[in-house]
């Protein structure tokens, strides 16, 4: 008597869910010196108070995103990437109107610290999502009718 053997189906694989390493590294450095640059400036450099100001504050949702940002988290990434614009936000805002000129200086490199993070975020998250065709769909399966555009059956 015969016996009929399956074969185990194959998925496709899964997306990754960390970047490589250079990239992991550039996005780190940047992230770290962001959040350098916001405490150092609230507390320290050029506060809008003598002793500092509640505004150093600002650094919690990008110490939120610590774990993300060490393990190089490709999620972190996406949302980072949406997050870096507050921040590109108030260095355009406190650059134009601060009366200290430290802290206009310091504004400015606020934005251009967020403008960067943000490309190398995106660089990163675009470098993952091309990957090469025959990693992004599993071997075809016998007898399987390949898809046409978006998924449909031609």
């Amino acid at each position: 008597m015969e016996q009929a053997t399956e074969l185990p189906l194959r998925t496709a694989p899964q997306p990754p869910r960390f970047a490589a390493p250079a990239w992991r590294r550039a996005n780190l450095l940047l992230w770290l010196a962001l959040v350098a640059l916001c405490l150092g400036w609230e507390l320290w450099w050029a506060p809008l108070r003598p002793g500092g100001s509640w505004l150093v504050l600002k650094v919690l949702p990008l110490l939120a995103a610590a774990p993300g940002m060490w393990r190089g988290r490709l999620y972190t990434y996406q949302w980072m990437s949406m997050l870096v614009w507050f921040y590109m936000t108030e260095g355009v805002v406190r650059g134009l109107t601060d009366p200290s000129p430290l802290s206009r200086a310091l504004a400015w490199s606020e934005c251009a610290l967020a403008l960067v993070s943000f490309g190398v975020m995106a660089a990163t998250l675009r470098t993952h999502a091309r990957r090469p065709a025959s990693l992004q769909a599993g071997p075809a399966l016998p007898g399987a009718v390949p898809a046409g555009r978006n998924g449909a059956k031609p």
